[in-house]
């Protein structure tokens, strides 16, 4: 009785109305404080995926909790300046559990968390939305936005104003905007919260998502150290030789980024009907290898991809940040394809997918990279059982094609694609049969649900084992003096933990240096390293110091000032004034990037049957002819030297014509050079 009593007071304090007849509880600032707790921990919930992880945050960091509630408090805040209060109330409501739920779909589907940075990576990723969630799933999300848009839009239209107390409005917001401030910076002092987001997954779970996601909003390149000045640059060259080595060789250079690829001997609750990676392990034995820290779990390869072509620490960026997405689309940065230029290197970029993604096709120019083959210049492309990710054994001739494709020595940065999620895919080739039998090892049986995922992977894995033996083989043949960097990206998104793991943790991988000239024989010892002195390592082997970054990896990572140092020359590179390079922003140039290293060419054309007939040679099938800049879009890819198209009649006139390259997202990438054309020619 005395509980019905109780909830009887409760509805009639929900429901009570104010002098205006509008339900007093949006005037209640007690309201908004207790909607705020009880909104945070949901989200805590659904970003932790257990409601006893939120409780335990909750208690054991109630300075970071607090400091979460105060966000939500804030924003909710704006609602009292609004005459449409309820509505406002509501929207910023949905606002954050929006926010919530895609970091709780995120959380399942790549393993890292949702972060502001993510916003800018949407054209990019929106392409593979199929490939992690199914048809259900994305209808089902689909239904969800429509539902809450329309609500939202029924409530703005049906829910009514209030009147706007201005007084109560401003005070409210910034006696939250300054609670707010003096938690965060007393959460800071005490180290409830931090800045420094080393593992992007413990920082969420350790300061919760709220803060986290408004820190990747503001929390974007390098803070500048508090030390940065001119004479920490000076004091670092005054330690370091900054004379350039003579190598007595420079052999090809050849890195193979492998997508979530690692030794999945490794993984101590499976068993298999045969190793998958016979090969990779006996390249172990013969190479030199160890493991490789990397920055990511899950996902974000470009940013394995940055780390070891540039040599800098991700952690010294934002939350989160892609700097593929942000510094280096308009600046030029040290990197391996620059620091191999200085000694005669030509540098070719190599991806089996398409040349948009994560904007490489923009950014290499920055990373100085001479040449890009993507996807859409390859021909003869297979796909793995999934249909939507290309078989790696495709790198083999394009890398070989890099090689041959000039007279200097050459840098190849190729980076894999075959091991990608979704494991397993939604839908499977019907052909498909899986080599290994995959099954959990007795007294490690775990949810049955998940053996089809890691079979799936596992799979794969032995695929692209069979790819480095191919590539491995084939530069054994090669007449060039060639050197191998081989290495993964990072674990794939299985939701592997450390204790499942019997050798390295989840942010650790492996690499393989191997060469067809015995360099193994005689280079030093490198053992476990980091991403970011991965390239260091490799060239101190070859005898190469060329670039800052590599001398200081090389020459100070024992040195007390080696972590100080290392952020004060990135900053200064970026983000600073460029003493490093006497205040010379532009020191290095654009590189003036061409796409595929094999010429697209036409030599004719002709008109028959209603068809207009291109001939040349280097085509594929994203491949498209235009004529005096119309593109025709039913362009038909016959073969690597013929291309056809319906002839519009009204097109009699053109006299110009060329082929486009496409992105699979229908970008151009790259256009032929104008072949002159009249109908009389055919």
């Amino acid at each position: 009785m005395k509980l019905k009593t109780a909830f009887r007071n409760v509805w009639k304090k929900i429901t009570a109305k104010n002098n205006e007849g509008r339900l007093a509880i949006f005037d209640s600032v007690f309201f908004y404080a207790v909607f705020s707790l009880v909104l945070e921990f949901v989200i805590e919930i659904m970003a932790n995926h257990s409601f006893v992880a939120a409780l335990k945050f909750a208690i054991f960091n109630p300075l970071g909790y607090l400091v979460n509630c105060l966000f939500i408090f804030f924003t909710l805040s704006i609602a009292f300046f609004i005459p449409k209060r309820t509505f406002a109330f509501i929207f910023i409501s949905t606002i954050w559990l929006g926010l919530g739920f895609a970091d709780f779909v995120l959380q399942f589907k790549r393993v890292t968390p949702f972060t502001a940075v993510d916003f800018t990576l949407i054209p990019s990723v929106a392409k593979i939305f199929s490939v992690y969630l199914n048809v259900f799933e994305i209808i089902g999300i689909c239904l969800l936005v429509v539902v809450a848009l329309t609500l939202l839009t029924l409530a703005a239209i049906k829910l009514k104003s209030y009147k706007v107390k201005l007084k109560k409005a401003i005070s409210v917001f910034l006696l939250s905007g300054l609670t707010l401030f003096t938690s965060i910076n007393l959460g800071l002092w005490t180290s409830s919260l931090s800045t420094n987001f080393y593992n992007l997954n413990d920082a969420y779970a350790d300061y919760g998502f709220p803060y986290c996601f408004v820190v990747g909003i503001f929390d974007r390149g390098i803070d500048k150290p508090s030390d940065y000045d001119k004479t920490v640059i000076d004091d670092f060259l005054n330690s370091v030789d900054t004379q350039n080595n003579m190598p007595q060789s420079t052999p090809n250079i050849v890195y193979v980024q492998l997508e979530s690829f690692f030794d999945v001997n490794y993984l101590n609750f499976l068993t298999y009907s045969e190793n998958p990676v016979p090969y990779f392990e006996s390249l172990k034995g013969r190479g030199i290898s160890g493991l490789l820290s990397v920055p990511v779990v899950g996902s974000g390869t470009v940013n394995t991809e940055f780390e070891v072509l540039t040599g800098m620490n991700l952690d010294f960026f934002g939350a989160g940040e892609y700097p593929y997405k942000t510094v280096l689309k308009s600046h030029t940065c040290e990197s391996v394809a620059y620091n191999l230029r200085e000694l005669g290197y030509s540098s070719h970029a190599v991806h089996n997918y398409e040349g948009s993604f994560y904007d490489r096709h923009k950014v290499y120019p920055f990373l100085g990279f001479d040449s890009f083959t993507s996807l859409e210049y390859m021909n003869d492309v297979e796909y793995n059982a999934s249909g939507k990710w290309p078989d790696d054994s495709i790198l083999t001739g394009e890398i070989l094609d890099a090689l041959k494709s000039t007279d200097t020595p050459d840098f190849v940065m190729a980076v894999s694609v075959q091991g990608h999620g979704k494991y397993p895919p939604s839908e499977i080739s019907e052909s498909y049969t899986e080599k290994i039998n995959v099954s959990y090892a007795p007294e490690h049986e775990k949810d049955i649900d998940l053996l089809p995922a890691y079979s799936y992977y596992i799979n794969q894995i032995a695929e692209m084992d069979e790819f480095i033996e191919e590539l491995i083989t084939a530069i054994n043949d090669f007449e060039e003096d060639t050197v191998v960097v081989l290495y993964g990206d990072h674990l794939p998104s299985l939701s592997i933990k450390d204790e499942d793991l019997s050798k390295g943790n989840i942010y650790t991988t492996e690499y393989v240096v191997y060469s067809n000239f015995g360099l193994e024989r005689h280079a030093s010892y490198i053992g476990e390293t980091f991403t970011y002195r991965l390239s260091a390592e490799v060239l101190r082997s070859l005898g190469i110091n060329n670039g800052i970054l590599t001398k200081l990896h090389q020459s100070c990572a024992d040195n007390e000032n080696y972590e100080d140092w290392f952020k004060n020359l990135c900053y200064d590179m970026l983000s600073g004034d460029c003493y490093i390079y006497n205040g010379n922003k532009n020191y290095y140039p654009v590189a003036d990037m061409k796409m595929g290293v094999r010429d697209i060419r036409i030599k004719g054309c002709y008109v028959k049957d209603g068809y207009i007939y291109v001939e040349g040679e280097n085509f594929t099938e994203w491949s498209k002819i235009a004529l005096n800049e119309k593109d025709l879009g039913n362009t038909e890819f016959i073969s690597e030297n013929l291309l056809r198209a319906v002839y519009n009649k009204k097109l009699l006139q053109a006299n110009e014509i060329y082929v486009t390259q496409y992105s699979l997202t229908s970008e151009p990438l790259s256009k032929t050079e104008i072949f002159y054309f009249s109908y009389s020619n055919g």
